[in-house]
């Protein structure tokens, strides 16, 4: 199953980044969310070369979360 993870900007100044991650099941993402949403920050870091630090000074600390087909 894959997840879409999306953060948001929630000064608005920039625009949303996402990430798509594989899950082995619904119920294992709702069981164990934080680690997966983790792990989908941490592929949108990579991609961006961003830090931690940086997601936060950008304002990306809101996310949603939906399935992909």
């Amino acid at each position: 199953m894959k997840i879409q993870v999306t953060y948001f900007c929630t000064n608005g100044k920039y625009k949303p980044v996402a990430s798509i991650i594989e899950v082995p099941s619904a119920r294992d993402f709702k069981l164990r969310e934080d680690y997966w949403v983790s792990r989908a920050r941490a592929l949108i870091r990579a991609k961006h070369y961003w830090s931690e630090e940086d997601m936060k000074e950008f304002g990306y600390t809101k996310y949603k979360v939906r399935g992909v087909k």
